[in-house]
C-alpha cells in the first residue's frame, strides 16, 4: 500500500482537524487491541486472520500519521534522481 501524493496531501490538510484525531487514536487504538489479543488466539486460522488484520491497521494508520514524513522523502528521491540524470 503505497498512498498516491495527491492522498498524501489530502491528509497533510486535514490532520488539523480535531475528528481526524480522533479518528487516527482510534485506528491505533484498534491496532493495538489487536496486536495484545494476538497472545491468547490458540486457533493457527484465527491468529492469521488477526495478524493481517493489525498489518492492514498499521500501514493505514501509518499513511496517516507519516504523511509528512513520507512525501519529504518522495521529495527528495525525485530530487535526488534529477541530480543524478543531470550529472
Amino acid at each position: 500500500m503505497r498512498p498516491d501524493d495527491q492522498v498524501l496531501k489530502s491528509v497533510i490538510y486535514l490532520e488539523s482537524d480535531l475528528n481526524f484525531k480522533i479518528f487516527t487514536n482510534w485506528l491505533g487504538g484498534c491496532y493495538a487491541a489487536g496486536v495484545n489479543r494476538s497472545s491468547a488466539i490458540k486457533d493457527e486460522v484465527e491468529l492469521r486472520w488477526n495478524q493481517g488484520q493489525c498489518q492492514a491497521l498499521l500501514l493505514i494508520n501509518k499513511a496517516l500519521t507519516q504523511a509528512h514524513e513520507e512525501l519529504r522523502a518522495r521529495m527528495a528521491e525525485l530530487e535526488k534522481n534529477q541530480i543524478n540524470r543531470n550529472g
